[in-house]
Formats: C-alpha cells, structure tokens, sequence
C-alpha cells in the first residue's frame, strides 16, 4: 500500500499511534532509539507494559543491520560546554571607591544623553571625566 506508514503495520490503537507520529519518529529504528535513550518519558506515554509491548512490536520490523545499531553501546559524548580558563586566584579589590566611580558614571552618562550644547553642562562633563580618570588612575583627591 502506498503511503503505508510502519506505524501502520503494528498493532496499536489510533490513539496510540497519534501519539508514536507526534514523537517525529520516521523509521522504527528512531523510535526504540528514542525509547532506549530516554525509556521514562516513552513509558510515560503509553505506560511501562504496554510501552514494552510497543517496542517488541517494533523490533519485529527492524533489519539485521538496524537490530545490530541497537545493540551497541551509546557512545559517551564529551560535555558540551565553554571552557574556561582557571578562577585568578589573586583578585584585588579596586585600589578606588566603586560607589563614587558609579556616581560619577551614571551622572556622565546622564549629562551626555541630554545633548549637552550649554557651557555649564559641558564644563560639568569635563570636570567629571577629569575626576573619573583621576579617580581610576589612582590620583583621586575627589
């Protein structure tokens, strides 16, 4: 029959099978992988019996060479993560006051998002970067 899914060729009731088509599941072979490599929420479906009696009805349909894919031990995949370098085990606190250094950026970037055009906004942004870089630089009389 044309068209005829595998799904098809096992007993199971429409309920069932709708559930095993929402699973994504193309061949019989990816779905008992899917079943093998996470039982629990398979047998969560359908229960553990009767998920038990769906993956034997499966296995009817496999190939030798796709009983064999089976049977092999999953490979063990590195962690996927960023590495990182070690934590610096030499970590200064800030030879400044971190309070002040984000007072005076805060109100920097304040003044700057107005469009300062008038001379006592420009003066006051220039005497806040003069007291930020002395600040930062160690040379803070602020």
């Amino acid at each position: 029959m044309a068209g005829e899914s595998f799904l098809d060729k096992i007993n199971v009731s429409d309920e069932e099978r709708a559930k095993l088509r929402s699973l994504g599941a193309a061949t019989p072979v990816a779905l008992l992988g899917m079943r093998i490599a996470s039982p629990v929420p398979f047998d969560q479906l359908f229960g553990t019996v009767r998920g038990s009696e769906i993956a034997k009805q499966l296995q009817t349909l496999l190939t030798g060479e796709e009983r064999s894919l089976l049977q092999q031990p999953i490979r063990n995949l590195p962690p996927v993560s960023a590495r990182i370098t070690p934590f610096p085990q030499d970590i200064r606190r800030p030879s400044y006051d971190v309070a002040e250094r984000d007072r005076l950026f805060a109100e920097l970037q304040q003044l700057r998002e107005i469009h300062p055009t008038s001379d006592d906004v420009c003066r006051r942004i220039t005497e806040i970067e003069k007291a930020l870089n002395a600040l930062l630089s160690g040379n803070a009389d602020v």
